[in-house]
């Protein structure tokens, strides 16, 4: 997509007709990128930045929950207020004139939105233009589905942003709220999380049709439940990385103290150096061994809790098995008697009667000894296999999961022993009197450090209690719509929701890694690019779940984002939406409002010429003089394709237009 101009007929400062070039032109055999237009703060900068994302988006532009009327009344606001009591214009519109290309054709359109004022506010018309011909016939939702193919509004934020965006970013201390915003809106996750949330409506209004009021009811509570339980997941998981990020810090000041240690103290910080090897290497067993007994507790180790319940289910599947067998037999015999009966009348007529109330006292007799068995109720309804693998469970469990796990316990026993001797050791404090502060620093550091991995390990317990009670009511919740459904299309209805929502769920998962993995070496990479340290970083994790951000310096090290400068912050920022735009792999132009207002003339060096001539192969710019200023527009000069200048006349309210920057074109 390449925007070619946007006109602005009395639209908000601008009186009249205004219309602006965007086409990056071509100079000395080099086509320069960057569109430059300066204006001080209030000569109508953002009203042109807003003016993109309504001739694009319409009443989306202002948000989600915008309603008609309050749309058509920002459409009404914004029609250019002459002064002195002149009349109001009769209308005001925009107009964007761009390039597509699609399976490898070109076309010019043009987009205008138009409107006039109302006793409603405002009346809107939309037209599209393609090689000079109007679309007949179209309507909104015609656009909206067609510019979503180019730049979804969810996007959007990725390639038109302010000042206020990159600082929110910026300003995360965790790194988790803005991304996550921003990564869900790359990978379309708002939308499948509305689809997921969509079939769940539907799912519970499908079961309700079948269902009685007691129902109803249970699947309401369960409703509840389970939307509860997911709110508290998500908050649980912000908790985890803030806890995260807390951690990380703590240790940050561990090792600076540490070094500062080793500095002062050979001796003991050798002697140190051997106890936190051993204590890594402790610890590192103790995880091991954890990590082997909830194996053994997601296999068959449960049914050794219970052994005399465990007897009691192998005993039913033997009845169960016994009474199958048994039915079986029974029906041989019935057949059996049905052939005899016949085979009776081939006797001679004096033993006929004989013979059968000989045959019959014989199959009743049998039949008398296997109706105990028949009349045992089949409460599990397993098949052999199923009844064969359980037996094997319930032995395993005993004869062999039991005795693993028990000796697990002894050896993380003995590691946990050995690991709080390796402790004590390393909280004693030394003889020199001159390490004496920096050992009573680090106690207080570690034992910091050791309630927020207790608060850690209290979260991870409840957000294990908080997932376990989640599974167990959609699981409820999922038998209740089944007995709700007696229809069999019903049924079969419920059962294809729950596996489009299983399906969901599995892509969203999937689709998240990738993109993370993708996007964690290109933020990196941009964010060195635009770094005055060159490789400061050399690696950015970022939890698929949370979306917390660790950054790792170049030697390996976690670097939390609070130790950044201001000005490295917001490089940060930038680099992450360098990096979400490039990850999208979508081909379309950058417009930034006031972007420099808050850095250093370092970074802003950086952004002038490694950010603003790559970003895209077209990028418009909207800056103040104090941004942008003599030295800075000289060295962006030779990527600079043309300039406006806008200044805000009080005496007539509008905005003013020329072709240049400030001082010069």
């Amino acid at each position: 997509m390449l925007l070619r101009r946007i006109t602005l007929d009395n639209y908000g400062l601008y009186q009249g007709t205004i219309s602006f070039d965007l086409s990056p032109r071509e100079k000395y055999g080099k086509l320069r990128p960057v569109i430059l237009f300066g204006g001080n703060n209030g000569a109508g900068k953002t009203t042109l930045f807003d003016a993109f994302r309504v001739v694009l988006y319409g009443k989306a532009a202002l948000g989600d929950r915008v309603a008609d009327s309050e749309y058509k009344q920002f459409l009404r606001n914004r029609i250019h207020k002459p002064v002195n009591g002149a009349r109001l214009p009769q209308s005001a519109s925009i107009s964007l004139e761009f390039d597509y290309t699609a399976l490898g054709e070109t076309s010019r359109y043009i987009v205008t939105r138009l409107w006039v004022p109302s006793s409603g506010g405002a009346v809107e018309r939309l037209s599209i233009v393609k090689d000079g011909n109007e679309i007949r016939g179209v309507n909104h939702d015609y656009w909206q589905g067609f510019i979503e193919e180019i730049i979804p509004e969810r996007l959007s934020s990725l390639f038109f942003f302010d000042g206020e965006k990159i600082k929110n970013i910026a300003d995360d201390a965790h790194g988790n709220e803005a991304l996550a915003e921003s990564i869900k809106a790359l990978l379309g996750l708002d939308i499948v999380e509305k689809l997921s949330s969509d079939i769940s409506i539907y799912k519970s209004r499908e079961a309700s049709r079948n269902a009685t009021r007691q129902v109803e009811h249970a699947i309401k509570e369960l409703e509840r439940k389970v939307s509860e339980s997911e709110e508290k997941k998500v908050e649980l998981l912000n908790l985890l990385a803030a806890n995260k990020a807390e951690q990380q810090g703590v240790q940050t000041e561990i090792s600076t103290l540490e070094l500062e240690l080793k500095r002062e103290g050979h001796v003991f910080a050798q002697r140190r150096d051997s106890l936190k090897e051993k204590k890594q290497h402790l610890e590192s067993t103790i995880e091991t061994i954890r990590k082997s007994i909830r194996e053994e507790c997601e296999g068959v180790y449960p049914f050794a809790f219970c052994p005399s319940l465990s007897a009691v289910l192998i005993e039913q599947i033997e009845k169960e098995q016994h009474a199958q067998k048994a039915k079986t037999v029974q029906e041989e015999l019935r057949t059996l008697h049905g052939r005899l009966e016949a085979a009776t009348f081939e006797l001679p007529p004096q033993v006929q009667t004989h013979a059968s109330n000989v045959f019959n006292r014989i199959l009743e007799q049998r039949l008398d000894e296997l109706r105990p068995q028949i009349s045992i109720s089949n409460i599990l309804g397993l098949s052999e296999d199923g009844a064969s693998r359980i037996r094997h469970w319930v032995q395993s469990a005993a004869s062999q999961s039991q005795p693993k796990v028990l000796a697990l316990l002894d050896e993380q026993e003995l590691a946990v022993r050995q690991l709080q001797a390796v402790e004590r050791d390393l909280q004693k404090a030394p003889d020199e009197a001159n390490l004496q502060p920096y050992m009573e620093q680090l106690s207080a550091y570690q034992r910091q450090l050791g309630a927020i991995m207790h608060q850690h390990d209290k979260l991870e317990s409840e957000l294990r209690s908080v997932e376990y009670s989640l599974g167990l009511d959609k699981r409820r919740l999922e038998r209740v719509f089944a007995e709700a459904s007696s229809a069999a299309e019903s049924v079969k209805r419920l059962s294809l929701a729950s596996k489009v929502q299983a399906a969901i769920a599995d892509y969203a998962d999937r689709l998240t890694k990738a993109k993370i993995e993708e996007l964690r070496t290109t933020v990196a990479e941009r964010f060195n690019a635009l770094s005055r340290k060159g490789n400061l970083i050399r690696k950015i994790d970022i939890d698929p779940d949370t979306f917390a951000v660790t950054l790792l310096d170049r030697y390996g090290n976690v670097l939390p984002k609070e130790d950044l400068s201001a000005g490295e912050k917001q490089m940060y920022a930038v680099a992450m939406l360098w990096g979400l735009s490039v990850t999208s792999g979508r081909s379309l132009p950058i417009i930034i409002d006031t972007p420099l207002g808050r850095l250093d003339s370092e970074h802003r060096g950086k952004l002038i010429h490694n950010y603003f001539p790559c970003a895209a192969e077209q990028v418009i710019i909207l800056s103040t003089d104090t941004e942008i200023d003599k030295q800075w527009y000289a060295e962006l000069s030779p990527n600079l394709s043309h300039c406006y200048h806008l200044s805000y006349c009080a005496d007539s309210n509008r905005t003013a237009v020329s072709n240049q920057y400030f001082w010069r074109g």
